[in-house]
């Protein structure tokens, strides 16, 4: 909440007094603050509480503006005191309005219902007001209270609906709901009591009432979708996932062109990892519904989660058409045209999407792709934009520009930029973990080895530390042994990770166990194709006689990923001399 206490001239504002002096005292300007420093409020004396012998105005002018002295004095008991004092004399609800503001600020929830009840009767027809009380009265258990409030609002212009988004935002969701019971008991045949009882139950994980509630529901009003989706949520969330897919087949059979009922089907076999079946559901509702944008957005993911870029492509340009997801749909079409290899379409793409949670990955994206076309110093110029505006992220964006470099072959820049980095953000560890990678591909084996030693010293549980310092022993030195160790408590760690496969081959390989390194090899390669676990795999196949099949290995892997220098190396040394 914010500090009720921006300025006294809230206080005078009630009177329309604003800016006007005061009778009996002159007006004076306060000084302003010395440069360089904020302006702070004086603590001045709080007069004492009782102001004897004045009008009514007079009295309720000195309590509002001995409140607003006190909040800005940190005196917050006094200010609450001085409010409702305030809240009593005056007629107009604005300042019992305050008061409840005040005393909740001042978190004293006894003092806040006092005067919201004053709120109420100044401002008997003020939604707000009834509001207010409402949730004070729920809070304080006084459940009673609270449904003559609801009541109000129920009679006046809230619906059900209104009414569980006021009692949801109840910290006690317990509480709420044992006054939504009491209100659903009260109008016992209007179905919507009931689905807005069962979604409160729902709220408060009382899961079994809330089926019970959401029955009452369709018992006076059987074919009602907006009270079947929230019976099929209920069994999903109730981990019934079979017998919701059930109530909403059926309902499905009365009702077959009912919209919400196939959304919640298709978001149902979403969430049960059926792709293929909800993809078909997301383009019925397409079919009955052209112009339904949700639909049409996951039917686009989906169609790109199976690589039907084509319809995927469609889908997208489609939401464009309709102005709905329209940065999302544009980062996808760029990330479409990126795997299609249109590097020049998919920059476009990426530099259109302005707004939204893709909108940095979508900078990021179109500076890579700037650097792979060859615009190395564009790409540069782009990222080191970004780290001037937002600097809460220049960690991330020193590595994307770091890898740049390094894939750009360009490692004394790359070393460089990390040095630079570092000044800002010392011992940060994935900058030095970078560091450390280049000091390798440097030859400076000895200071990468110094500096992955004390990432894992520091940081002796992270899998990706251990393997990095055990890969580089096995590979740049014969400490074979060593490593190995270091490769199989990653390994401990990860077991399902492709990279320390690739090390845990490697180091066997290099210990003379060619038919372990293959095993581990092969297993790493199912798992992730990569440049670099192809070309050890193809080593391991040739130093143990199978030279054709390690061609096919190596000619496989450089037709995708044809710049991998560690693959280039192996077929350079072993296909051209023919060792």
């Amino acid at each position: 909440m914010r500090n009720p206490f921006p300025a006294v001239l809230v206080a005078l504002a009630v009177f329309g007094l604003a800016g006007c002096a005061l009778p009996g005292r002159p007006v004076s300007t306060p000084a302003p603050a010395p440069r360089g420093k904020a302006a702070r409020p004086p603590l001045a004396p709080i007069p004492p509480l009782v102001a004897r012998g004045r009008s009514r105005e007079s009295k309720l002018l000195y309590h509002l503006l001995a409140g607003e002295l006190a909040g800005r004095s940190h005196r917050l008991d006094l200010a609450v005191e001085h409010y409702l004092q305030a809240a009593r004399l005056s007629r107009d609800p604005r300042v019992a309005q305050r008061a409840v503001r005040v005393a909740l600020f001042a978190r004293q929830p006894a003092a806040a219902l006092r005067a919201a009840r004053r709120w109420v009767a100044l401002a008997p027809d003020a939604a707000p007001a009834h509001e207010t009380l409402a949730a004070l009265s729920v809070r304080s258990g006084r459940i009673d209270a609270a449904l003559e409030q609801l009541e109000w609002l129920l009679d006046h212009q809230a619906n059900f609906l209104e009414i569980t988004a006021l009692l949801a935002r109840e910290a006690d969701h317990r509480a709420a709901l044992a006054v939504m019971r009491r209100l659903a008991a009260r109008h016992p045949k209007r179905p919507e009591a009931w689905l807005a009882h069962a979604r409160l139950a729902l709220i408060a994980k009382a899961r079994d009432e809330a089926l019970g509630a959401i029955d009452k529901a369709l018992a006076l009003r059987p074919d009602w979708p907006e009270a079947l989706v929230e019976r099929a949520r209920i069994l999903a969330l109730s981990g019934k996932r079979k017998a919701a897919l059930e109530t909403l087949d059926q309902a499905l059979e009365r009702q077959p062109r009912s919209i919400p009922l196939r959304m919640a089907r298709a978001r149902l076999l979403l969430e049960m990892k059926r792709f293929a079946e909800a993809r078909r559901a997301f383009a019925r509702v397409v079919q009955l519904a052209p112009g339904n944008a949700d639909a049409r957005f996951s039917l686009a993911l989906l169609a790109l989660q199976d690589k039907d870029l084509a319809v995927a492509e469609r889908q997208f340009r489609r939401l464009l058409a309709l102005g709905a997801h329209v940065p999302e749909a544009t980062y996808y079409l760029g990330r479409i045209a990126e795997t299609r290899r249109h590097y020049r379409k998919a920059i476009d793409w990426y530099d259109r999407v302005e707004r939204g949670e893709y909108l940095l990955d979508a900078r990021i994206r179109s500076a890579t792709l700037h650097a792979r076309i060859g615009e190395l110093s564009i790409a540069r110029q782009r990222l080191r934009d970004l780290r001037h505006r937002v600097p809460q992220l220049s960690v991330r964006l020193y590595l994307v520009e770091g890898n740049l470099l390094t894939q750009a072959g360009k490692f004394r820049e790359a070393l460089a930029l990390f040095e630079e980095a570092l000044k800002h953000h010392p011992n940060q560890q994935d900058l030095l973990y970078q560091k450390a990678l280049v000091l390798d591909r440097l030859d400076r084996v000895d200071e990468a080895l110094a500096l992955m030693k004390r990432l894992v010293e520091r940081a002796p549980k992270d899998p990706t530390f251990l393997n990095a310092y055990g890969y580089t022993l096995v590979d740049r030195t014969d400490r074979y042994r060593e490593g190995l160790e270091y490769i199989r408590k990653a390994l401990a760690l990860a077991p399902d990770d492709p990279a320390i496969m690739d090390s845990m081959g490697w180091a066997r390989y290099r210990l003379g166990d060619l038919e372990a390194a293959e095993r581990w090899l092969r297993k790493a390669l199912e798992k992730l194709y990569d440049g670099e676990i192809a070309a050890h795999l193809g080593i391991v196949l040739w130093e143990r006689g199978h030279r054709e099949e390690a061609r096919a290995v190596w000619r496989k892997a450089l037709r995708k990923d044809p710049n991998n220098p560690v693959l280039r190396r192996a077929v350079r040394r072993y296909l051209k001399t023919g060792r």
